[in-house]
């Protein structure tokens, strides 16, 4: 992976949602990254643990590297499905 890759999170403010809520919320997702086999983009599909039938419904995602995924999070091509 490229070391001079820093992807740093967008801060969201305390008055929004607290440090406590956010780790709640985190403890809850489930996600799975892969690469589309018809598109060869990077997908991230987050969805809360109810939703893990969900995740199996939809096509396969193939493995990607950490490098492919990190070339699509530095060119802004990351597709991110939000699977309920």
């Amino acid at each position: 992976m490229d070391d001079d890759f820093n992807l740093e999170p967008e801060r969201v403010p305390e008055s929004l949602i607290s440090r406590e809520q956010l780790e709640g919320l985190g403890n809850q997702l489930v996600w799975k990254i892969g690469k589309d086999e018809n598109s060869e983009q990077v997908v991230v599909r987050v969805g809360y643990a109810s939703a893990t039938g969900s995740f199996r419904d939809l096509p396969k995602l193939r493995s990607a590297s950490d490098t492919e995924i990190a070339d699509a999070a530095k060119n802004n091509e990351l597709v991110v499905e939000w699977i309920e």
